[in-house]
């Protein structure tokens, strides 16, 4: 049975092309303990919580598309987010996540080359997880994440910068590089007219309409050269 099962899984990653759950595996025929013992013999690999692929494939980004299999509604945002579209230096340890308020315990995990740190963005409202959201095929697998102008929206609104913020999440100079960057015209990352749009839509065009005037302004002047 356990060659069987062995063969199982592999055909069915293979065929897959993507990272598979552990209730997707069971499916196959595969028992918890048949997935340890390959992820211990390094014929298949534990990419996150619950979560396996073949060993040797995937993206830069396989991690992400990991915990999009374990966390379907999960949505990449902020400094994660910022780095994924090349708008930030800040780089940050964990791997940041929106999920539903009244979602459960998320794990990350641990692969056999990395572990995987996450840090959670619990939000209430339905609009935050379909408003500037994303979705980009990453290992074969549907991952969610913000735009660009969503981004740019979202570290403002989690910084110290914004007055009705409740719980800073974002560091201020983050965003001030974030938004210099989503804004550059060497690379037009951002459109200002969908910054403006998503950050009416979550309340805070007033409060961040000074931050782009400033950068448009500094770029019409040459103060940003092209």
């Amino acid at each position: 049975m356990g060659g069987r099962a062995t063969k199982a899984v592999i055909e069915a990653m293979t065929s897959a092309g993507r990272p598979m759950s552990v209730a997707e595996l069971g499916a196959v025929g595969a028992s918890r303990a048949t997935l340890h013992r390959m992820a211990e013999a390094g014929e298949i690999e534990r990419l996150a919580h619950g979560v396996y692929g073949l060993p040797d494939l995937g993206s830069p980004y396989l991690n992400w598309a990991a915990l999009s299999v374990r966390v379907p509604s999960a949505v990449f945002c902020l400094t994660s987010a910022a780095t994924f579209h090349r708008i930030t230096q800040n780089m940050e340890a964990r791997t940041v996540i929106a999920v539903p308020h009244d979602l459960g315990q998320v794990q990350g995990g641990r692969g056999k080359a990395y572990p995987i740190r996450v840090r959670l963005l619990r939000l209430r409202s339905e609009g935050s997880f379909t408003a500037g959201v994303d979705v980009h095929d990453i290992d074969g697998v549907p991952v969610r994440i913000t735009s660009p102008e969503r981004t740019v929206v979202d570290m403002f609104r989690f910084s110290g910068l914004n007055p009705r913020c409740r719980k800073v999440h974002v560091q201020d100079e983050a965003f001030l590089d974030c938004i210099a960057k989503a804004l550059d015209p060497a690379d037009q990352v951002a459109q200002v007219d969908e910054i403006g749009r998503l950050a009416e839509l979550f309340g805070v065009k007033e409060a961040i309409t000074p931050f782009v005037q400033t950068l448009q302004h500094a770029i019409n002047t040459g103060y940003m050269a092209p």
